[in-house]
């Protein structure tokens, strides 16, 4: 069933649970380093992603049985300006203050913990973009501006600590401003602003972009450096075959890095093959699937475009890490959504989710009055008159249309 009587998108909690499930299986397993190692704590990653797990589940269940009219989302709105200030603010922050880790600047120390604000402001981005789409002409030209030099600002903050997610966040912007009836001659022009900073980023940044670069053109040079990764993961996927070598029994998690982040699909892919990895892509496609038909039943333009730019930052994000695995594209450090550990991430996706849910549930009572234009024949002067979608559908009744 899609929906329940309350109007609840049910497709989407049933999703968010496997995926969630799927993913405390795989983090288990490649606990099995842990334990090798004789690590006193030997479940301890699988038990705070469960824990955080149970906790942004109840949470997600709380808002989204307590927010789900169309004044809740109305609400969100117009505060969205507001937090993309402050989500830019605290994106600059990172990019002066972060913390380095492995050649990357994205984290963040607080009360201990280092925490990834990249992945955790993609909903505000999201309610930003949509904002931006349907508010262009209903606001003050101030405002306006102040709203798109946000988007782009953290953009180009994002771009320039995290490339790969950067790239998320670009194509985002671009596909609502698409959407939203940008012309296309704009879009080329962010399009090709958006690759030369990508070019600058890489080019003038530090040398582990260039080398990841290189490894992607050539992994078999680079084995015993960025290529290393890719290398093992092509040898486990290619000897995996139909069902795989079982949970459990792989490989390839005792010799990447960090198997639970990243590569976590190699470690799927080689304990259970081809059929495990299709598993893995319906999911996602029926996710996809989900979200196209809350945007299709929705009669709101602010819901449709926040839904879609939720599904992108998910669907986007997880084909860039298949992608990576399979060689397809440079190692860029972005985690399978839902599925590898890493609590910025499992929260940011939540919160897209429950952006998809709020904005199925928060449907208009009737439809938006509609403006029609009609001329009438011999020169007469125009004449033009508002008629609601409910009016014209019983004209239309009335004479037999």
């Amino acid at each position: 069933m899609f929906r329940n009587s309350d109007g609840r998108c049910v497709m989407l909690d049933w999703l968010l649970i496997i995926l969630s499930l799927a993913g405390l299986f795989m983090i288990v397993d490649t606990c099995a380093l842990e334990r090798s190692a004789g690590d006193g704590n030997i479940f301890g990653r699988a038990i705070k992603q469960a824990l955080c797990c149970l906790a942004l589940f109840v949470v997600y269940q709380l808002c989204s049985g307590r927010f789900r009219k169309l004044e809740h989302l109305k609400a969100l709105k117009k505060w969205t300006p507001v937090f993309l200030f402050a989500a830019c603010a605290v994106l600059l922050a990172v990019v002066f203050f972060g913390a380095e880790v492995n050649g990357a600047v994205r984290w963040m120390r607080f009360a201990g913990q280092s925490i990834q604000p990249s992945e955790i402001f993609k909903p505000l981005y999201a309610l930003g973009v949509a904002w931006y789409v349907t508010e262009q002409k209903n606001c003050l030209p101030t405002l306006n501006y102040l709203v798109l030099m946000l988007l782009f600002g953290i953009f180009a903050a994002v771009g320039i600590s995290n490339m790969s997610t950067g790239i998320q966040y670009g194509f985002v912007l671009i596909i609502g401003l698409w959407i939203g009836g940008m012309e296309n001659k704009y879009l080329i022009m962010l399009g090709v602003a958006g690759v030369i900073l990508g070019a600058a980023v890489v080019l003038c940044g530090d040398e582990f972009r260039q080398m990841r670069i290189a490894a992607w053109l050539d992994p078999v040079a680079y084995a015993s450096q960025e290529g290393n990764q890719v290398v093992i993961s092509l040898a486990s996927i290619s000897s995996a075959g139909l069902i795989g070598c079982g949970y459990g029994n792989g490989l390839a998690k005792y010799i990447i890095p960090e198997p639970c982040n990243d590569y976590i699909f190699t470690t799927i892919a080689e304990e259970f093959g081809c059929i495990g990895c299709i598993v893995v892509a319906a999911l996602y496609g029926m996710l996809f699937y989900t979200a196209g038909r809350i945007i299709s039943e929705s009669r709101n333009r602010y819901c449709r475009i926040l839904c879609f730019c939720c599904m992108g930052f998910i669907l986007f994000q997880a084909l860039l890490n298949i992608s990576v695995t399979l060689n397809m594209l440079p190692s860029t450090g972005v985690c399978l959504p839902f599925i590898s550990y890493g609590v910025s991430s499992l929260t940011g996706c939540y919160a897209l989710v429950f952006l998809m849910q709020l904005a199925s549930m928060s449907r208009d009572e009737a439809p938006k009055a509609l403006k029609i234009h009609f001329k009438k024949r011999n020169g007469s002067p125009e004449l033009r008159r508002s008629m609601s979608a409910a009016d014209m559908y019983k004209r239309n009744v009335r004479n037999g249309r």
